[in-house]
């Protein structure tokens, strides 16, 4: 298993890969404009997620933006 990083770590490409590679996979964008269209109308995010049989935790990481993230991963 790879070191923990530690604040005072430099980011290098290496130790940048290890993160995005552990990190949350990137949602489907067909599925995330679905959530974000529910959202817009008003749908509780339990709700979405019991719809389309998605965690509670992929919808409100779709809902606040966090998502964008994961998918901004540069390929190893």
């Amino acid at each position: 298993m790879p070191p923990l990083l530690h604040a005072h770590d430099p980011i290098t490409g290496e130790k940048l890969s290890h993160i995005c590679r552990y990190g949350p996979r990137p949602v489907p964008e067909n599925l995330r404009r679905e959530i974000l269209a529910l959202d817009a109308r008003n749908v509780s995010p339990w709700k979405i997620a019991d719809h389309l049989r998605v965690s509670d935790k992929t919808v409100l990481r779709i809902i606040s933006g966090d998502d964008v993230d994961a998918a901004a991963c540069p390929p190893v």
